[in-house]
């Protein structure tokens, strides 16, 4: 079942993003490589900044990424063995933002990994222009909670709520305005249009 959420993930969630935020006037691109080189004291920083959350410090990501601009040299534009956004969306004001689409229930230590990952990812990019307004976030596809909200106690003091949008928070971004109950209706047309060939996939 894990296999087959990823492959969804991949084959649905990623380009609907892209559609979504490209209707709305935004450049947008999946599996988007950030290029770019973290000096050795800016590694340094990140992992610093991510023990203090371990150690119960609240995450403030405005604070983390300032303190990041300030310490970043500028480097090379190289790939990095973990550099791959899921979703790159580009503002027309200049904006960036960088998606994890990630399983709707991480565990622990997979929000620990999430969180290095967003911290070094503005590394990155800033690496080759401390000028940008840069933002990384994990990206939920949908709340298994609900009604009630998303609260993942394994997230614990890692994420702010601007760097975790799930479900509707998150879809509306992409679009840019509120079409998240469009937007179920729409999958519940198509599930019940492809609901055989769906069981016969899920059985076979």
């Amino acid at each position: 079942m894990q296999s087959f959420y990823t492959s969804f993930g991949m084959s649905v969630y990623e380009p609907m993003a892209v559609i979504l935020a490209r209707g709305a006037g935004f450049h947008a691109e999946r599996q988007f490589k950030i290029l770019g080189e973290i000096d050795n004291d800016t590694e340094n920083l990140i992992t610093q900044l991510h023990l203090d959350l371990k150690k119960g410090i609240p995450a403030n990501k405005p604070n983390e990424t300032e303190a990041i601009k300030r310490s970043i040299k500028q480097g090379r534009a190289l790939v990095d063995p973990d550099s791959i956004a899921d979703v790159f969306v580009r503002k027309p004001t200049g904006e960036e933002y960088y998606f994890d689409i990630t399983t709707v229930k991480p565990n622990l230590k997979e929000f620990a990994t999430l969180k290095h990952k967003l911290l070094r990812w503005i590394g990155l990019r800033l690496s080759q222009n401390k000028d940008l307004k840069v933002y990384s976030a994990i990206a939920i596809p949908y709340n298994p909670y609900h009604p009630q909200p998303y609260e993942r106690w394994t997230k614990g003091n890692r994420l702010n709520q601007s760097e975790l949008l799930v479900g509707e928070k998150l879809w509306n971004f992409f679009a840019n305005e509120d079409i998240y109950s469009n937007l179920l209706e729409v999958f519940k047309e198509v599930g019940e249009e492809m609901k055989d060939s769906i069981k016969e996939m899920v059985g076979s």
